[in-house]
């Protein structure tokens, strides 16, 4: 009985200093994130977001207001900027969703991998696909031809922020519908991230270089 106790009371112990070691591990990590959110620069505000998503509804509302289209949000950054834009859409529309990539976890992209496909059909519709940034637009492209070869009639899209100068010669020629420009720096918020933090932040910021990786 008295190993038993024992044995139990050392399990309890081992417990508690690994719940000990995780707290510190997350406090740590949260000064991090704090820290280069103070660092951090703001390049557009909550009100040039707006103004931006007003911008960008417009010119869809303009040209697809009698197309009946499938909006498709490619995950996960195109969440926030496609929330917002949808609800200044007042036209008959449906809303879908992609996951793809064609990184993998790795540094040079190879073939697209589809993680999440549309539970809609695009034969003979037209697909928005909303993206929250595109810099080379080298997966965006490719996601473009997936959904043509599903049958879409005309593929379209719209990207909260163009990154200008990044362009490459394999990648997506134009964005039919842009919100902002931006220079060819590291930012975060608004769908955008670091490390899977800050997609939650209310405006646009440039990472401190000396935070980043």
């Amino acid at each position: 009985m008295r190993k038993i106790i024992l044995c139990l009371g050392i399990l309890v112990m081992a417990t508690a200093s690994l719940n000990a070691g995780s707290d510190e591990q997350k406090s740590l990590e949260n000064e991090k994130y704090k820290n280069i959110l103070n660092q951090a620069e703001q390049l557009y505000s909550k009100e040039d977001m707006h103004k931006a998503l007003d911008k960008m509804a417009l010119e869809i509302t303009e040209k697809l207001e009698n197309k009946n289209p499938i909006f498709v949000c490619v995950l996960n950054g195109a969440i926030v900027p496609m929330g917002q834009l949808m609800t200044r859409l007042d036209f008959p529309l449906q809303i879908d969703y992609i996951h793809a990539t064609r990184y993998g976890g790795k540094i040079n992209g190879g073939d697209l991998k589809i993680l999440a496909k549309p539970k809609s059909s695009f034969e003979d519709r037209v697909v928005v696909l909303v993206e929250d940034i595109i810099d080379t637009g080298k997966t965006l492209k490719s996601v473009i031809e997936y959904c043509y070869a599903q049958g879409a009639k005309e593929v379209l899209t719209a990207s909260l922020v163009d990154k200008l100068g990044t362009r490459t010669e394999d990648g997506l020629e134009k964005v039919d519908f842009v919100g902002l420009e931006i220079p060819n720096k590291f930012i975060i918020g608004f769908g955008m991230d670091y490390e899977k933090y800050f997609r939650n932040l209310d405006g646009i910021y440039v990472m401190p270089e000396n935070e980043i990786f």
